[in-house]
């Protein structure tokens, strides 16, 4: 993955912590022909949203609304974002904090599993190192993953929506959740990383 694509990822994931600053064995989140997410579909407005939703927002903005929510059991934040009035991208922010780090990657694995009993094999399942040479380290891997030097991400493309398991940290925080965004939207992103790339001509 390139220093712009990577770049872009962090930003992504950072908007979503800063926008979010059922308890059975299946996820059904992306649930049927008539909803493409909980109860809503890409591009509804923020009044469809909250009005599909049975509880109060904790907190709203121009371009988000923020619930207080359980992902299978984990606290978390739930947030929906808008571009342009329309909704676009949502996300769990799973605010379940552990003791032992490694704790954080027996949860991701257990989400995955409930993902894929939903939506099968993942279309991407991959474990990256910053720093190539530690791959084959498995000594403090929870610590590891919260100092920012490994992450995991796993994604699904369930018809419209884009799926995505994401472990992380930053400044010795795990940060996890899943992420659910319009394919429309995420082509659109991609199209913008693209065009910060310089062109490179091979001479």
């Amino acid at each position: 993955m390139n220093r712009f694509v990577s770049i872009f990822m962090v930003i992504s994931f950072a908007l979503l912590i800063l926008a979010c600053t059922g308890s059975d064995e299946k996820t059904e989140q992306v649930s049927n022909d008539s909803f493409e997410f909980r109860k809503t579909r890409w591009g509804m407005t923020m009044e469809e949203v909250k009005s599909s939703e049975d509880i109060s927002p904790s907190k709203e903005k121009d371009n988000n609304i923020v619930y207080k929510e359980q992902f299978n059991s984990i606290p978390s934040t739930l947030g929906y974002i808008f571009v342009d009035g329309k909704l676009v991208k949502a996300a769990y922010l799973f605010n379940e904090r552990y003791q032992n780090p490694d704790d954080y990657i027996v949860t991701n694995e257990r989400i995955k599993g409930l993902l894929i009993n939903d939506y099968g094999p993942p279309t991407l399942d991959e474990v990256k190192w910053i720093d190539e040479d530690k791959t084959d380290s498995t000594d403090d891997l929870g610590k590891s993953v919260c100092e920012g030097e490994v992450s995991y991400k796993s994604e699904w493309i369930v018809e419209n929506t884009l799926i995505e398991l994401v472990l992380d940290g930053v400044s010795s925080r795990c940060r996890q959740g899943v992420i659910f965004q319009s394919k429309e939207h995420y082509n659109l992103e991609q199209n913008k990383v693209k065009s910060l790339q310089p062109d490179v001509k091979v001479e």
